[in-house]
């Protein structure tokens, strides 16, 4: 089977790289992923024994040494001591919301308590966890294996709205007007949902991406197949190639 889109003109577009996928499907429990020596930068398949990269890792690889998440006016700021206290302090209370996230779509018991900046940012998310349907897959890794295999750890596969999306959650003590303030959010997310489309065989063609804040509801990022086909082609697969151009390949 061939995919086919149309524009709006009525003519006849070819399918992108993005849409081709196997003609394979999986059950959406079959995929086990172990992490390489209890790290999370590779992770070896139980199934084939291969060992992928973490999307992470890979595009972490290929950043340059310039980038920073602190930004120059915060380095002004900041001495190095109060920076890294920074860094560290929304670290914790990232990791604190993920998986008070992750009990709650597991719907397993939680008897933790949370700082109140957690508290805020939980609150925020309220709107999009009311149109939360059927849940297929969280904190899961899924392996894509084109000829420059990754793995992609999700937080969310399910229905939002009806539709089946990838969401990642992710947490700012900062309004954040445009998904580019992210970063790689929007490689990440690419990655994710080009997984998920060719290891399960699901026509899946949307992802959203939540920042909870401690400002009101959180703020939601949609982003459609144009915008995830157009990221695959010409940001994500480009760094994948400059990733294996440097690697040494690994012995399993």
């Amino acid at each position: 089977m061939t995919l086919k889109y149309h524009n709006r003109a009525g003519k006849v577009q070819p399918p992108s790289p993005f849409d081709q996928k196997p003609e394979q499907y999986k059950q959406l429990s079959f995929c086990l992923q172990q992490p390489v020596s209890g790290e999370q930068s590779y992770y070896r398949d139980e199934f084939d024994g291969e060992i992928r990269p973490a999307l992470s890792q890979v595009l972490n690889a290929i950043r340059p040494p310039k980038s920073t998440t602190v930004s120059k006016h915060r380095r002004q700021i900041y001495d190095k001591q109060e920076a890294e206290w920074l860094a560290h302090k929304n670290r914790s209370v990232g990791k604190s919301f993920h998986k008070r996230m992750e009990l709650h779509l597991k719907n397993e018991p939680n008897q933790s308590h949370y700082c109140n900046l957690v508290n805020a940012e939980w609150r925020s998310v309220q709107p999009v966890l009311e149109k939360i349907g059927e849940i297929h897959l969280v904190e899961q890794v899924v392996p894509w294996n084109g000829c420059l295999p990754y793995a992609a750890k999700l937080d969310f596969l399910g229905q939002y709205n009806g539709l089946l999306h990838v969401i990642e959650w992710t947490t700012s003590t900062e309004f954040i007007p445009e998904l580019e303030y992210l970063g790689d959010k929007l490689k990440q997310v690419t990655g994710q949902v080009k997984a998920v489309r060719d290891f399960y065989n699901l026509d899946i063609n949307r992802a959203l991406v939540v920042v909870a804040h401690p400002y009101g509801e959180a703020t939601v990022f949609t982003l459609e197949r144009e915008e995830l086909a157009n990221c695959w082609e010409k940001q994500l697969l480009p760094d994948l190639r400059r990733f294996y151009a440097k690697q040494i390949p690994m012995v399993s």
